[in-house]
């Protein structure tokens, strides 16, 4: 590359508390975005982009925290970390301290050192990760030298908060922090959807016009056009499955990722309480805050036909992904338009069939019945949910084709390289 050409390169800066070596999902995507466009474009871009990250330090695995540094080249991207070095797994107290830490930390790169011609994108990760990106925008619009900046919408707060009764719109503080979101989106170059139900609650609430939203979906963690292809049976993840798992008569249902407020874990282990006398198991990975509960549930009921497992390093997930003959998705109703479950494209690229208790019209269940990839359940009973897996379990071969149709879904309108292409058109335009 040309030095003339090394230095016209556009800067982008991606914000995210979360990043490599992290293996939640959000770090997952994120890395293999920055990674992608810092890498080479394609011959009919003309520019290639310089990306840094500011992200805290690392949390997810012990002792890399520690062992992180607070600048470091990764690759062609250049990661900067700032708050404190904590485990903010430990506690709530814990996680309070090292986001409002790395918040401050945020706030001030963003003031001084962050410059005019940069463009930043940031996540709603931590939630309040937008808002500071607006003061500190708009702060230095006084003196004529602010920057650009896009918003990620992952998860919409308090928005979600609100939806599940956490919060009421009557506290003073809800109303404060909803005008300010107002006023976040609508000073964004662009606010970025994972899908068109939450484009349509971004219109709703935050009078957003349409112009200003672009959806731009998930996509997989994991290259499965360059990684090995097999079947449940093959997985190494396979191998250390309970001996009535492994029976080739078993329907193994899996449910990977985060196990947090949007998701109905607990009603995944009733389903589970009426299949003991099925050929059918259920394997659980990931993590959050629902999760306890959910074991113990299982515990309490007594069942043995749960397997849980922690989250699985990226360099795993190949084999965990293909682990399994179904794939769980679970959001709960009352959060349309909110979140979008990321791991349906994991899932897809995977060349698995997707079962999901989502509401008719979110994003997935769209998905899943433009390209019947899977079946939607729009009721979130648990007994309905054991009902289906009943017929899927006695008819396989129609598991296997909804499988081969989420591959072809995934190649057609899903794929890392169509995402990385719309961001890269988001940043050249600006």
């Amino acid at each position: 590359m040309s030095k003339n050409r090394e230095k016209n390169r556009k800067q982008v800066i991606i914000v995210t508390q979360v990043f490599y070596p992290d293996t939640q999902a959000t770090s997952q995507l994120l890395s293999a975005l920055a990674t992608a466009l810092a890498s080479e474009p394609p011959e009919t871009i003309e520019q290639k982009l310089a990306v840094k990250v500011l992200a805290s330090y690392p949390s997810q695995a012990r002792g890399q925290a520690s062992s992180s540094h607070r600048e470091e080249q990764w690759g062609q991207v250049l990661i900067k970390r700032g708050g404190f070095k904590i485990d903010s797994k430990k506690s709530l107290f814990h996680r309070a301290l090292a986001y409002f830490s790395y918040l401050l930390w945020l706030f001030f790169i963003l003031l001084f050192k962050v410059q005019k011609h940069e463009q930043v994108l940031v996540v709603t990760n931590p939630p309040f990760a937008p808002l500071v990106v607006y003061f500190a925008h708009r702060l230095r619009s006084l003196t004529r030298s602010t920057f650009s900046y896009f918003v990620l919408l992952h998860d919409i707060y308090p928005d979600g908060l609100l939806a599940l009764g956490k919060i009421k719109t009557e506290y003073w503080w809800v109303r404060l922090w909803k005008g300010i979101n107002r006023k976040a989106l609508g000073s964004a170059q662009k606010v970025i959807t994972l899908g068109r139900d939450m484009s349509m609650h971004c219109q709703r609430v935050y009078q957003l016009a349409p112009n200003d939203l672009q959806v731009i979906t998930n996509w997989s963690p994991v290259d499965f056009d360059q990684a090995p292809k097999y079947s449940a049976e093959q997985s190494d993840l396979w191998k250390l499955l309970p001996s009535q798992a492994q029976h080739p008569q078993t329907l193994l249902v899996q449910y990977s990722g985060n196990m947090g407020l949007w998701h109905n874990i607990e009603g995944i282990v009733e389903t589970a309480s009426y299949l003991t006398e099925s050929p059918i198991h259920f394997l659980m990975i990931g993590d959050g805050r629902r999760k306890q509960s959910a074991q113990d549930y299982a515990q309490s009921l007594g069942l043995n036909n749960m397997t849980w497992l922690p989250f699985q390093d990226l360099d795993k997930l190949t084999d965990s992904l293909q682990c399994t003959h179904l794939s769980l998705v679970s959001q709960r109703p009352e959060v349309l338009g909110i979140m979008v479950p990321s791991k349906y494209y994991g899932i897809l690229a995977s060349g698995r069939a997707v079962i999901a208790q989502a509401p008719a019209l979110s994003e997935i269940a769209l998905s899943i019945e433009e390209h019947q990839c899977g079946i939607v359940l729009s009721d979130p009973n648990p007994q309905k949910l054991a009902e289906q897996l009943r017929e899927l379990c006695a008819d396989r071969e129609r598991v296997d084709q909804m499988g081969v149709q989420a591959y072809h879904a995934y190649q057609k309108s899903y794929s890392f390289s169509q995402a990385v292409g719309l961001f890269r058109a988001l940043f050249h335009k600006t």
